[in-house]
């Protein structure tokens, strides 16, 4: 693939302290093999092999009769099946035709300016452009008929109604489908087409404030403002059955970005003590500041979307022979609030749209050098993580609501009621699930010493 890279810079004032550079460059990232494995595998081919689980509880009892709910009797070591269980209808990933490797525009524009000896400020702008990233999208879905609207108690959006597509279709020969399943290709369940139609977007201005060592003092200090937006880039590696809410209109997904932390500040320094003073020379002190915005949560909906009644769908209401009555034809390709077994986000809310509390934290690094000849020396050092022991927020729990559902009958409409999800008797949306991570921890100081010669 072309990849080009340009770049240029420039002394504004021919006096070596105002420059302007600037850069632009055109990358190509890989393809996660845990994806490319997946497509490669999974592809139900006949021979390949599936697992079975036996029921250990179907056993007869002593009059030979099998326990509710079971239709087989569990065989008994060392007896075998009596007969080969059916094929299941499996899964499958492939490769859109066409299908093109993630690609990133990045330019960025810096002006900076010397104020002082060794030291600058600066304004830089940046831009990150992203196309062909990976979607993994559900293809044997037939098109929702019509909408479900559930109804919202209680909450932020109580009072309110929440429509969703609603997926169903007939899975009945007597209806013109398929026996047991509603999707349209029978012989399979989920067909996953891994799409490379992902954009992404991220716009960001930093100012810095950088000093180099002089007179004991050194410092680097930043401010970024950003905003990152996608249409749906999840950061997977394995794909997913269909992590989208609606393959039928992927523009929808557009958004925040997971990635969309839109302040940040970072300040750290170092300062070596010049006193002559054999008490107060030798010292180092390097503080490190972070703080920046929480990281973006979506809204999620836990629920299973309900098979319509006679006055939603007549055509869903047949007689079924040898049976003489009007029974249920229809099913939902999959679960979840839609029947799509997409994503379960809650769309009144725009995605990301929620923020876990924001971050500070102070590192601090303390230490003290012993010369005890030109070339050697003991140096004592002290090191905090988190000084303040503050607790960062890394996680919390996206469920806003949860559904409650009735399916429809020949009299009885279906519905749906949305309440809050609830943890202890309260609701448990947006109560924290995590607290620290890789970068930030609980509070944590170590001492060292090293010899240096």
């Amino acid at each position: 693939n072309f990849g080009p890279r340009l770049g240029f810079a420039w002394d504004v004032k021919g006096n070596g302290k105002d420059s302007l550079r600037g850069g632009y460059g055109m990358y190509y990232g890989a393809m996660g093999t845990s994806t490319i494995y997946n497509a490669l595998v999974n592809t139900a081919m006949p021979g390949g092999q599936f697992q079975v689980s036996i029921n250990p509880t179907c056993i007869p009892n002593s009059s030979g009769v099998l326990p509710s709910g079971c239709s087989v009797a569990s065989p008994i070591f060392p007896n075998t099946l009596a007969t080969q269980p059916s094929t299941p209808v499996v899964a499958v990933q492939f490769f859109k035709a066409g299908f093109q490797l993630p690609t990133i525009h990045q330019a960025d524009v810096v002006y900076e300016h010397e104020i002082s000896r060794n030291t600058v400020i600066s304004g830089s702008l940046l831009l990150s452009f992203g196309k062909h990233l990976p979607l993994f999208v559900d293809t044997n879905l037939p098109g929702p008929p019509q909408t479900f609207t559930y109804t919202i108690s209680g909450g932020q959006f109580d009072g309110r109604t929440y429509t969703v597509p609603w997926f169903y279709a007939c899975a009945n020969t007597v209806c013109g489908g398929n026996n047991g399943t509603a999707r349209p290709n029978p012989n399979f369940g989920a067909m996953t087409e891994i799409r490379d139609g992902v954009w992404s977007k991220y716009v960001g201005g930093v100012v810095q404030l950088n000093r180099r060592l002089t007179n004991g003092l050194q410092f680097q200090i930043n401010y970024t403002r950003s905003t990152a937006r996608d249409n749906g880039q999840s950061s997977t590696t394995f794909t997913q059955a269909n992590n989208v809410f609606n393959v039928f209109d992927i523009p929808g997904e557009a958004g925040r970005s997971n990635f969309d932390f839109p302040n940040k500040f970072v300040a750290n320094a170092v300062y070596q003590s010049q006193w002559k003073n054999k008490f107060a020379k030798d010292w180092t002190f390097s503080p490190i500041f972070n703080a920046y915005s929480g990281a973006p949560l979506t809204a999620t909906v836990s629920a299973t979307i309900p098979l319509p009644g006679f006055a939603q769908d007549s055509s869903c209401w047949r007689i079924v022979p040898p049976a003489t009555t009007l029974s249920q034809v229809c099913a939902t390709p999959a679960g979840g609030q839609n029947g799509s077994g997409g994503t379960a986000r809650f769309t009144l809310a725009p995605r990301n749209f929620y923020r876990l509390p924001k971050i500070w934290n102070l590192d601090l690094r303390v230490s003290r050098r012993f010369h005890f000849t030109e070339s050697t020396a003991l140096e004592v050092l002290i090191e905090g993580f988190n000084i303040f022991n503050r607790t960062q927020v890394t996680g919390a729990n996206s469920g806003i609501y949860t559904a409650s559902t009735t399916a429809g009958s020949l009299t009885v409409p279906a519905s749906g009621v949305l309440t809050p999800t609830l943890a202890n008797g309260v609701s448990s949306f947006l109560v924290t699930n995590a607290a620290g991570g890789t970068l930030f921890r609980e509070r944590q100081v170590q001492f060292a010493v090293r010899f240096q010669f």
